[in-house]
């Protein structure tokens, strides 16, 4: 499957911290989850994900960063989906382009 950096960041804030958290404590995990991918990625000097030729990153959080689709999130959430999808897609729209990697 590809995805956007940006998609992949909303599954990740959704699949690791509840969304009725603070809407700042969202933002921060969205800037540390996409932190996280952009160093994994092989272009920034990462090593893509291990034993799976061509994946740069992965939902196995055994590895990396747990990670949720949509589908997934609409079944754990189910009447709150739409509301919590929304906080989550606000949270990283408002951070997005924001890393903390230092050069």
């Amino acid at each position: 499957m590809t995805l956007s950096l940006e998609d992949y960041v909303k599954g990740v804030v959704a699949a690791e911290m509840p969304a009725d958290f603070n809407i700042e404590a969202l933002k921060a995990k969205a800037v540390a989850a996409r932190t996280y991918a952009i160093k994994s990625l092989p272009e920034f000097g990462g090593n893509g994900v291990s034993g799976r030729l061509g994946a740069d990153l992965t939902n196995d959080c055994q590895e990396a960063q747990a990670w949720q689709s949509e589908p997934q999130l609409q079944k754990k959430w189910g009447n709150a989906f739409s509301l919590n999808w929304q906080k989550i897609i606000w949270a990283v729209q408002e951070t997005q382009g924001y890393c903390s990697i230092r050069q």
